[in-house]
């Protein structure tokens, strides 16, 4: 393909010196964040950012297709953004294979985008992976948990649809609880959003006992909807007990400008991981290839290359020194 554009010959173009350049470059930038004493380079040292006043990291996981020179099947990836200050500031991404990496990856990205034993640091997760505790291990200070309000949501949805279909279904037979699901479920949502989450857990366990009291009474169908719903609210009670500590007042948050959705890092799965290497591509990929073509996917994505090549090469793309000509 890059021949049909550009003037080059089969003699100057081969994909595999391409592949082996890409990560050899790769290799290095991998070695900057988990060799930071073997990575010595006086450029680095200067171009250290400013400290950041808060930084707010969305991370999120997904798989991608493993060769098979992998034991497995699939890779698991790790990839997100970071906040600095209000302002998005990059992205990571690492193919996860032995325990220590990922508390090296995340370092070097905190560091990057200035965090010290001064910075703020806010986490946003679905909860689910136990991805924060990666971040909390890499930061200086114990960073604030934030529960991801887009997965906290969706949880909730087929609660929502569940019980406004049973409502209708009981509205004859028996009114009490048809009103009961009317009128109190919608409540949780809000509840949830105003941070009141001890109110709506009571109120769900409310809905659950209506529901139970009425179950043997119905017919298979709506018996069975009724079995799924009591099931539902109770894997939603567990959820918010395992991430207790991670929920906030999601409507307040909002009002101060600050972020309660990981939609970031759902952004950084797509255009770093996905686009590529996504479970709709064909190719398959060795977990050593996969994560250094990542880090130099970063890289370019966040317009830093130049100046890893810099630390490199100090003259890389240098301005060349002003020439003052004899006046004639």
């Amino acid at each position: 393909m890059l021949r049909e554009f550009l003037p080059v010959t089969d003699d100057m173009l081969s994909h595999t010196t391409s592949r082996r350049h890409t990560l050899a470059v790769g290799n290095r930038l991998d070695l900057r964040s988990t060799e930071p004493a073997e990575y010595y380079w006086p450029l680095r040292e200067q171009a250290k950012p400013a400290t950041a006043n808060r930084l707010v990291v969305t991370i999120d996981g997904t798989y991608i297709r493993a060769n098979s020179s992998a034991f497995g099947r699939q890779h698991y990836v790790v990839a997100g953004r970071i906040e600095r200050d209000g302002q998005m500031s990059g992205r990571f991404a690492w193919v996860t294979q032995n325990p220590p990496d990922p508390s090296c990856f995340m370092k070097a990205a905190l560091e990057d985008h200035g965090c010290t034993a001064d910075t703020k640091v806010a986490v946003l997760a679905d909860g689910a992976d136990g991805l924060p505790g990666v971040v909390q291990s890499s930061s200086p200070q114990p960073p604030r948990r934030i529960l991801d309000w887009f997965h906290l949501s969706m949880r909730l949805r087929p609660i929502e649809q569940m019980g406004a279909k049973l409502s209708r279904e009981l509205a004859d037979s028996h009114p009490t609880v048809a009103a009961v699901l009317r009128n109190k479920l919608p409540r949780v949502r809000h509840q949830f959003w105003n941070g009141k989450f001890k109110d709506a857990v009571n109120r769900m366990l409310m809905i659950r006992t209506s529901i139970v009291d009425v179950a043997a009474q119905l017919p298979p169908t709506e018996s069975e909807r009724a079995e799924r719903m009591r099931v539902r609210l109770i894997e939603m009670r567990e959820y918010l007990k395992s991430n207790w500590d991670s929920l906030t007042n999601y409507g307040a948050a909002r009002r101060n400008g600050l972020r309660i959705s990981s939609a970031p890092a759902e952004s950084s799965m797509s255009n770093v991981v996905n686009q590529r290497m996504g479970k709709r591509q064909p190719m398959s990929w060795s977990a050593d290839g996969a994560h250094l073509l990542l880090q130099v996917r970063c890289a370019v994505l966040d317009n830093r290359l130049e100046t890893r090549f810099r630390e490199w090469h100090p003259k890389f793309r240098s301005s060349p020194a002003a020439v003052e000509l004899p006046t004639l």
